[in-house]
């Protein structure tokens, strides 16, 4: 018969068996799939690199269109966008991105330039370029 002290041991005991069991199942966890929005070229290849080298899965579209199309394929928690888009594409975008179910939130982060926007006003994170030395 257990006395109240090793009833409670034993409850703290189980409870942190529960506790690493589940950050060592937390830690096998793959990373989420990102979906990078960006006009083909060397920055785009150099940005999916860097980012399959750190263990993400990337699919990579060239514009607002490809980027709703991939969502609707499969579902990417994250979504960084190098899109040269006006303010009109970049509300689109939006619309489609809060209107839509793409199987839960997309965390959208914009890649943008001093002197352009784009995707920035909408976005949940916006990152100044350039990244190349950060990323390269």
């Amino acid at each position: 018969m257990y006395s109240a002290f090793q009833k409670s041991v034993e409850q703290l005991r189980q409870h942190i068996i529960a506790e690493t069991s589940w950050r060592a199942a937390l830690a096998q966890e793959p990373l989420p799939a990102v979906l990078l929005a960006a006009t083909a070229g060397a920055d785009r290849q150099r940005v999916a690199a860097a980012l399959q080298r750190l263990g993400y899965a990337v699919t990579e579209v060239a514009d607002a269109t490809g980027v709703l199309a991939a969502l609707q394929q499969k579902h990417h928690p994250v979504l960084l966008c190098d899109l040269p888009l006006d303010a009109e594409e970049a509300a689109m975008l939006a619309r489609g991105l809060r209107t839509q179910s793409f199987g839960g939130h997309v965390y959208a982060i914009a890649l943008v330039a001093q002197d352009s926007p784009g995707f920035a006003p909408h976005a949940d994170d916006v990152l100044a370029k350039p990244v190349g030395k950060a990323i390269g």
